[in-house]
């Protein structure tokens, strides 16, 4: 596990460990804008922290801006019946402490019965995140049957946040 906030984890947990690479770090240090996720939280996203170094430099990079896409879809067996809000309150955990984080949140209606709802749509700060809604939702199932985020309007989304 990972104590709030910590750059280092409080136990093995890769064993042998995994470093990022030099050019990871450098690339974290000169980002203007840091992305994390979307992806499946525990699968694809997480792992970067349990990767020696990573959280350090995001929490270096005191100038980039955070940037959280919110999932859209929840998961029974790892993020059962999130909705925003806990999702936000999970990944705050995780993220270097005392920065904003902007959280992109989907406004488009999604056809599917685990979405991650947006419970409280009149909130727009939930502690150290500012929420900010856009439909960024495509009609396209990936694989495994879950919504993905629509391309282009989920780029153009980024871009506006990050050139705001």
């Amino acid at each position: 596990s990972q104590s709030r906030g910590s750059a280092q984890p409080e136990g093995v947990l890769l064993n042998p460990s995994a470093a990022a690479s030099t050019e990871t770090l450098l690339a974290i240090a000169r980002a203007q804008a840091i992305i994390v996720g979307p992806g499946d939280v525990h699968y694809s996203v997480v792992p970067n922290f349990l990767t020696l170094g990573f959280h350090d430099a995001l929490a270096a990079n005191t100038t980039a801006r955070l940037v959280l896409p919110v999932n859209l879809s929840w998961r029974a067996f790892d993020t059962p019946h999130w909705n925003v809000l806990q999702f936000l309150d999970w990944w705050d955990h995780y993220l270097p402490t005392g920065r904003e984080v902007i959280a992109l949140v989907n406004t488009e209606p999604v056809s599917f019965p685990e979405v991650i709802q947006d419970t409280d749509p009149q909130v727009e700060i939930h502690g150290r995140f500012r929420l900010v809604r856009r439909p960024i939702a495509s009609s396209v199932l990936s694989r495994n049957g879950q919504p993905l985020h629509d391309q282009i309007r989920f780029g153009q989304a980024l871009l506006e946040i990050i050139n705001s």
